[in-house]
């Protein structure tokens, strides 16, 4: 063979040989483009799934579950949750306690998030380590408004009608739930007997955590009797708190 036969020899043979290669261990092209990608997901635990982690709120607390399964035997994992801001700086890594996860049986994990500055965006990047370090499952990024995943983190207790300076106003007491200060714009709209709006009053109102504050909406209407719906919303207009109707009677 002459060198041009010759390099197209070697050449054909290293083809057959690197898509051998490819079909009779995938894995060490995957862990390649892992490694690429800037993690490293251990070979020999591939057999750990997990589908996308979400969050839920646990009393007043954002918890970060995980659903993970062994399909091979049992081993100890952690889920590491590592939360970035709004210009993808690292705010805080975050660990579960160490699980066993046991053979085909799913096993729920919790990383406790902690308080963080409300209704801002946050990313949170996931993933599972095994005892040694290694990372067990892709990983995944999940994007967070602590706010959103909070419909009632106000209480509401019955609002009064009640003379306010001048005019007529609803006293509402509103208690958060959180464990952080939350600004709000507390509304009441009265409606005439034909159930349409006349006026709609606003307050704005700042809580403690844990603690309860009373805002008053003056209503500007004239005599009459009125059904009026009270509720909260953040300054983004995303309502934290259930709403409450009232009927009032102004002379």
């Amino acid at each position: 063979m002459n060198g041009s036969e010759n390099g197209n020899y070697f050449f054909h043979v290293f083809l057959i040989l690197f898509t051998i290669l490819i079909l009779v261990n995938p894995i060490v092209f995957q862990d390649a483009i892992a490694q690429k990608n800037n993690f490293w997901l251990d070979p020999a635990s591939q057999s750990v799934s997990w589908p996308p982690p979400i969050f839920i709120v646990k009393g007043s607390y954002i918890m970060l579950e995980a659903n993970l399964t062994s399909n091979s035997g049992a081993l100890n994992a952690t889920v590491q949750a590592v939360v970035y801001n709004e210009t993808n700086q690292v705010l805080e890594t975050l660990n579960s306690s160490i699980t066993t996860l046991l053979p085909s049986i799913p096993i729920l994990v919790y990383v406790k998030i902690p308080s963080l500055t409300p209704c801002s965006n946050y990313s949170v990047e996931v993933y599972a380590l095994s005892a040694t370090g290694a990372v067990l499952t892709p990983r995944y990024t999940i994007f967070l408004d602590p706010c959103m995943l909070f419909n009632n983190i106000w209480t509401l207790h019955s609002p009064l009608k009640v003379a306010y300076l001048y005019a007529i106003a609803i006293n509402a007491t509103f208690t958060n739930t959180l464990n952080y200060q939350i600004l709000g714009i507390v509304f009441a709209v009265f409606h005439n007997q034909l159930s349409q709006p006349i006026s709609i009053g606003a307050d704005s109102l700042s809580v403690g955590p844990q603690e309860s504050a009373i805002a008053y909406v003056v209503g500007n209407v004239p005599p009459g009797l009125y059904n009026v719906t009270v509720f909260a919303w953040l300054v983004n207009r995303a309502s934290i708190s259930p709403s409450y109707s009232i009927q009032v009677n102004v002379t």
